[in-house]
Order: structure tokens, then sequence, then C-alpha cells
């Protein structure tokens, strides 16, 4: 495999970068459907599947205190660190 290839494989999609947020934040799944107006099912099936919306995910971008770039979460104070 070529370091090209090796990298894209270490990539998180959003669902998992936001799985990750979440733990470090220590936010229960419960609170974060509860502030986007989600139902409990839907907003797994969207966790299950990474199948958010651009919306969906910056409303969660700005729940968490998140800069979306991309498809990418980068939590706001990691965001500012390299200003």
């Amino acid at each position: 495999m070529t370091k090209h290839a090796d990298k894209k494989h270490m990539e998180l999609n959003f669902a998992e970068q936001l799985k990750v947020i979440m733990n470090r934040q220590e936010i229960k799944h419960s609170v974060l459907y509860g502030k986007l107006e989600m139902t409990r099912q839907s907003f797994s099936k969207k966790l299950k599947n990474n199948d958010f919306t651009l919306n969906e995910m910056k409303e969660i971008a700005k729940t968490l205190d998140c800069v979306l770039e991309g498809p990418t979460l980068i939590p706001m104070k990691n965001a500012n660190e390299g200003k």
C-alpha cells in the first residue's frame, strides 16, 4: 500500500468523528438528538449509516462547539490553536 492509501484508511468519517467528540465531551446521544429535535431512532440510524445532511452536520458542529471543515469536525479549542 502507498502512503496515500494508508492515510485514507485512517481517516474517520463524520459519524465516527462525532462519536469520538461526544465521548470526549461526555455527551450522551439523548442530549444531542434532543437538541437537534430528532428522534432517537432517526439519530441512531443516521449515526450508524453516516447519513447526516449538511445542515445537520452544521447544527451538530454548532451544538458541540466545533468547526465544520468539509466533512471534518474540529473542536473550537483545537481550531484556535493554529492561529
